[in-house]
């Protein structure tokens, strides 16, 4: 067979895709009414995040997306993913799916307490109210909290959890309560495969590459909190990022696989 020849039949050796045309097509039509709604609306075309200035930049939270919300610690990352668990389960009725490997049950659901009643919990544990007001704040937090009751966020607290187990349990949520949103508090708490462990850059990495792939196949957004190292000293203006930056290689080839 001459080199036209081979051509010819490499040309027409088709094979067909394994996405079908009613599908291609649907996936078209839902990007059009994404755009219609964007056009006709605010611009927020993904799940609103409650910070204005933050959906005008992502416009909003988008299904099959990965968001890494990183900082050091006690910058606020757990309370601003809280916040927009808050906004999504009580005041829009989104199911939300919360994995805290940091703390505890109990204490979310007091930090979401305090947000939603406006309340700085701190102080009222230390006695910087007088007994009048705390007792006004305890009767506003009581009316508070059937409203929390009934919001349709799920917590998650685990101490230990692998990543695999992490992609099942929140396959579960999407599955059995409909979660539209899953926030993992925090990455670097999930644990690898055994074959990753010992080499923390290829952990997270694999870590990472593991949370986009949930977002795309459950098709929900995932947001998850990244802790950064502190400066060595207090004049430092720049943190280290490692092994989180170093993983970013190894998830970008990955990002729309």
């Amino acid at each position: 067979m001459n080199e036209q020849q081979n051509f010819s039949a490499s040309r027409w050796n088709w094979r067909p895709s394994t996405t079908s045309l009613a599908t291609a097509t649907s996936g078209s039509c839902e990007v059009i009414d994404l755009l219609q709604a964007a056009h006709e609306g605010t611009g927020v075309v993904g799940l609103p995040t409650g910070y204005e200035d933050l959906d005008k930049i992502l416009c909003g939270l988008r299904s099959g997306a990965l968001y890494t919300l990183a900082a050091r610690p006690g910058m606020g990352k757990s309370t601003l993913a809280m916040n927009i668990a808050e906004t999504l389960s009580v005041k829009g009725q989104v199911p939300v799916a919360f994995f805290s490997l940091e703390m505890s049950e109990d204490e979310l659901n007091q930090r979401m307490l305090g947000s939603y009643s406006g309340i700085n919990l701190q102080r009222f544990i230390n006695h910087d109210y007088d007994k009048e007001e705390r007792v006004r704040l305890l009767k506003d937090m009581a009316k508070k909290i059937p409203t929390l009751n009934a919001a349709p966020i799920h917590i998650c607290p685990r101490t230990d959890i692998t990543i695999s187990q992490l992609r099942a349990e929140a396959r579960r949520y999407v599955k059995n309560h409909g979660a539209k949103l899953v926030i993992v508090d925090y990455l670097q708490l999930v644990a690898g495969s055994k074959g990753s462990r010992g080499n923390r850059v290829q952990e997270v990495g694999e870590i990472s590459r593991g949370l986009k792939k949930m977002a795309l196949e459950l098709d929900v957004p995932v947001v998850a909190l990244a802790q950064l190292n502190r400066p060595l000293n207090r004049t430092a203006t720049v943190c280290r990022v490692s092994p989180i930056c170093a993983s970013q290689a190894a998830l970008r080839p990955t990002a729309t696989a």
